[in-house]
C-alpha cells in the first residue's frame, strides 16, 4: 500500500527560505571576527527582540543606514587594531586612539569609550535618544500635547509643571540632608497624584558593560535618593535606569515608567481624593455623586471606582507592567 502525502505549494517557497536562513546565521555564528557580536547579541537573554525591529519598522531607512549597522555588527569598523589584526595594512605597533591616544583603537572604544568624545559625540547621542522618552513622560504628564519626531532638532525645557507634577530636564539637586556629589541626573518627574517621585538615568555602554553601568549609575546616586526621601517623606522614590547600549539593544528588565497609563476619556472620567492626611491609603479615588441609587450606584464610574480603592496600597501605587503582574494574582471578589 503506497501513501501519498501532498505537500502544500505555497508552503515550499516558506520551508527554503527558513531553511536557508538558519543555514546563513550557522555560518555568521561560526565566523571568529565578523559573527562574535551578533552571536553575542543571539544568545544574550537579557536583551529584548528589538533590537533590530526598526528594520521592519522604518519603512523608508536608507540603504547605506542599513549596510552601516551590520558593518558594526560585523565589526568592519576600519579602526587601527581591525586594520592590524584583519587587513594588515598597519603594520606598526601603534594601535592606540588617534583621538584620545590613551587606550587601545578598538571599536568598543570608539563607539563608547574614548575621554574625547565624552562631552561632545557621546553627550549627543545621549540626549538625542533620551528625549524621546522625555517627550512621551511629558505627554503622559499632560505638560505637552503632542511628541515630535526623533530626528527633531528641539530640546526639552529645564522644567514643566502642571497641577498634576512636575518634570526636570537635567537639573542638579542640591542636597541639604546628605552630601550628595553626583546631584545632576537626567531626569527627575514628580507625580502629585500618585505620590511619586521618579529619577531617570540614561546611559549607553559598550554592548558587554550593560550590567555593570546598571550597578553603577544605582550607587552613583544613592545620597540623591536619600535626600530626595528626606524632601518627600509621603512620596515613594524611585530610581530607574534606562540602558542602551551602543548597537541599540535594551535590557528586557528595562522599565519606563508611565504617569498615566490610561486614555484621555477615562482621566476625565475619574479624580483621586484631594485630601492631605488620607486614612485610607494613598491613590484613592473620589466617589462620583449620584443621583439614582438603580443607575447611579451602578454607573461605571462609580463601581471602578469603590472596586479601585478597595485594592490594597501595593497594588494601587505600582507602577503599570507590576500591576498588571499582581493583580492577576490577587483575588478581590474572595
Amino acid at each position: 500500500m503506497q501513501i501519498c502525502w501532498e505537500v502544500p505549494v505555497e508552503k515550499i517557497g516558506m520551508w527554503l527560505k527558513t531553511a536557508a536562513k538558519e543555514r546563513d546565521v550557522e555560518e555568521l555564528k561560526a565566523e571568529g571576527w565578523q559573527g562574535l557580536l551578533l552571536t553575542e547579541r543571539w544568545e544574550d537573554q537579557e536583551v529584548g527582540d528589538e533590537w533590530l525591529s526598526w528594520m521592519s519598522e522604518w519603512k523608508t531607512a536608507p540603504t547605506h543606514t542599513r549596510a552601516e549597522l551590520q558593518e558594526l555588527y560585523q565589526q568592519l569598523l576600519p579602526t587601527k587594531v581591525y586594520h592590524h589584526k584583519k587587513t594588515g595594512t598597519n603594520t606598526g605597533e601603534d594601535v592606540k586612539c588617534r583621538m584620545c591616544g590613551k587606550a587601545a583603537e578598538t571599536q568598543a572604544h570608539v563607539l563608547a569609550g574614548c575621554a574625547a568624545l565624552a562631552q561632545s559625540k557621546y553627550m549627543i547621542r545621549h540626549n538625542a535618544a533620551f528625549k524621546v522618552i522625555f517627550y512621551e513622560l511629558l505627554k503622559d504628564l499632560d505638560s505637552v500635547t503632542t511628541v515630535p519626531p526623533w530626528y527633531s532638532q528641539n530640546m526639552p525645557k529645564p522644567l514643566y509643571e502642571n497641577k498634576r507634577g512636575k518634570a526636570l530636564w537635567d537639573i542638579p539637586r542640591y542636597a541639604e540632608h546628605a552630601e550628595a556629589r553626583n546631584n545632576r541626573i537626567d531626569c527627575t518627574v514628580i507625580d502629585k497624584e500618585r505620590k511619586k517621585v521618579v529619577s531617570l538615568e540614561m546611559s549607553c555602554p559598550w554592548v558587554s558593560n550593560g550590567e555593570i553601568k546598571c550597578a553603577e549609575k544605582t550607587n552613583k546616586y544613592a545620597p540623591l535618593r536619600y535626600e530626595l526621601r528626606r524632601r518627600f517623606p509621603e512620596y515613594k522614590i524611585e530610581q530607574q535606569n534606562i540602558i542602551i547600549d551602543a548597537l541599540g539593544g535594551s535590557s528586557r528588565r528595562v522599565n519606563i515608567p508611565k504617569i498615566a497609563c490610561y486614555p484621555g476619556y477615562l482621566r476625565n472620567m475619574f479624580s483621586f481624593w484631594s485630601v492631605s492626611c488620607s486614612l485610607r491609603g494613598n491613590c484613592i479615588l473620589s466617589l462620583p455623586s449620584t443621583k439614582t441609587t438603580t443607575y447611579g450606584l451602578h454607573s461605571f464610574s462609580y463601581m471602578a471606582s469603590k472596586l479601585w480603592n478597595s485594592l490594597p496600597d501595593s497594588l494601587r501605587m505600582s507602577d503599570f507592567l507590576d500591576f498588571k503582574c499582581k493583580i492577576l494574582q490577587y483575588d478581590s471578589f474572595s
